[in-house]
């Protein structure tokens, strides 16, 4: 019974996305049901999911129950796929997207790459920010993830406001725990820095900076030096140091300028030598040894 139906929901989906004419309200409840079924079998589920990504119809996400939770894997991966092609800003699919992060499922990170919403980046944020299992799953998933990361970052960026602002620093701070130290793996927070520095290129370095120090993270201001390798630029640098300084940071300072000149990224030389005046003692210290 249930392996035809599932066939048949598969058919449909197929008959959907070439737009062949179909009684697609008929369909759209069936598909439904299907999906809602509590058989173990799991075709039919699986199979009338996928048709119901090929409506396109972001309504459907309201309907029904909560599929993640599923038994079946693979019912659960369908379920956010089709979260994330129809109504990723969903409230619900948020929920679904922040659950499967925290239990390490990368389907739930495809989903948070689709959100464009200010409601939904907002909770993203405060998710990030407030549950320590949730970003420990999020950061650990950056090296698997790569560069996709800036699609999330792109979607700040469109929905940048007073409020958002306040939330990535936050979300920046919070990410400067000792297990990601390795901070230039992290393109997230990279990116995220990238972009609130672009907004506001002299003020933001001084402030993060003034952050971690306050912060009662562990050595929040040692652990962001990760970060600031991959973003300091030769006009940052006589405000990041005068920062160091004044906190009694020198020694590292003079290792992120001696990381930033190893890295071989862009202008790496130039935005070490834009250090040298400011700690020229620490330069001669370290290239006469």
């Amino acid at each position: 019974k249930y392996v035809p139906l599932g066939n048949l929901s598969y058919i449909v989906g197929y008959l959907v996305k070439g737009d062949a004419q179909i009684d697609r309200s008929y369909w759209r409840n069936k598909l439904i049901a299907y999906s809602s079924d509590q058989n173990e079998n799991g075709v039919l589920q699986r199979h009338a999911l996928f048709a119901l990504e090929q409506m396109g119809d972001p309504t459907v996400i309201n309907e029904l129950p909560d599929l993640f939770e599923s038994k079946d894997e693979l019912i659960g991966r369908a379920f956010l796929s089709l979260c994330t092609a129809v109504a990723p800003d969903n409230p619900k699919s948020v929920e679904y997207f922040i659950k499967a992060v925290r239990r390490n499922k990368l389907a739930g990170r495809y989903g948070l790459f689709a959100i464009k919403d200010t409601s939904a980046i907002k909770k993203f944020l405060e998710t990030y920010i407030q549950d320590e299992r949730f970003r420990v799953e999020f950061l650990d998933d950056s090296s698997i993830v790569g560069k996709r990361d800036i699609e999330l970052v792109n979607h700040i960026q469109n929905v940048l406001d007073n409020e958002i602002t306040e939330l990535c620093k936050q979300a920046i701070i919070k990410s400067t725990d000792r297990h990601f130290y390795e901070g230039g793996k992290i393109s997230f927070i990279v990116e995220l820095m990238r972009l609130l520095k672009a907004k506001n290129p002299a003020g933001f370095i001084p402030d993060i900076l003034k952050r971690a120090q306050a912060s009662s993270q562990n050595r929040a201001l040692y652990w962001i030096q990760g970060f600031l390798v991959e973003i300091l630029q030769p006009e940052d640098i006589p405000d990041y140091l005068d920062a160091m300084i004044a906190a009694k940071e020198v020694d590292s300072a003079m290792a992120t300028m001696r990381r930033i000149k190893a890295s071989k990224r862009e202008s790496c030389e130039q935005i070490y030598e834009a250090g040298r005046a400011k700690i020229p003692e620490r330069y001669a210290e370290w290239e006469s040894a």
